[in-house]
């Protein structure tokens, strides 16, 4: 399939990868991006979906010790290891990711979340408009004030775990 996709007759070595994705400037990976997100916004118009579920959370990515912008932070397993902290969304009723935004190993589960809910919601309610019902699942760390009011104030359900240590 990413053979066919990519239209090529084999597929390239890791280090070919690499070298490709070091390229990459802010303006390219945005293109990547605005790609990336049509052909995938193309694919929910066909399920004809009344409502997306999006699940909110984070997720540890190891790294090796000469990546940049990698620190420690929260990994239960091996907590001094290097790692990134990226925030995915997902779309519940496919598993496709909609949104990834990678950070460092060393923030907060909900850190950068507020902006990149705004920014997605502006993107699907511009996509499939206001009738599309967005709904979100997140996990406590996500359970504040400026979410929730972003939530309420865009019209969007959800169901946000709440820890008791904070009520």
């Amino acid at each position: 399939l990413v053979l066919r996709l990519c239209g090529l007759k084999r597929m390239p070595t890791d280090r070919t990868v690499v070298n490709w994705l070091k390229q990459f400037t802010q303006r390219s990976l945005q293109a990547l991006i605005g790609v990336n997100s049509n052909l995938l916004y193309e694919q929910i118009e066909r399920l004809g979906l009344s409502r997306l579920t999006i699940d909110v959370d984070g997720s540890v990515v190891q790294t090796g010790k000469r990546v940049s912008w990698a620190f420690r932070g929260f990994n239960p397993h091996h907590r001094k290891n290097l790692s990134y902290y990226p925030l995915l969304f997902h779309l519940a009723q496919t598993g496709q990711i909609l949104r990834l935004k990678n950070r460092p190993g060393n923030v907060h589960d909900s850190k950068g979340a507020e902006g990149v809910v705004r920014e997605l919601i502006h993107e699907l309610r511009g996509r499939f408009g206001r009738r599309m019902v967005l709904e979100f699942r997140m996990d406590s760390a996500f359970f504040q004030r400026r979410i929730l009011n972003l939530l309420a104030r865009e019209g969007c359900d959800y169901a946000i775990k709440v820890g008791f240590w904070h009520w």
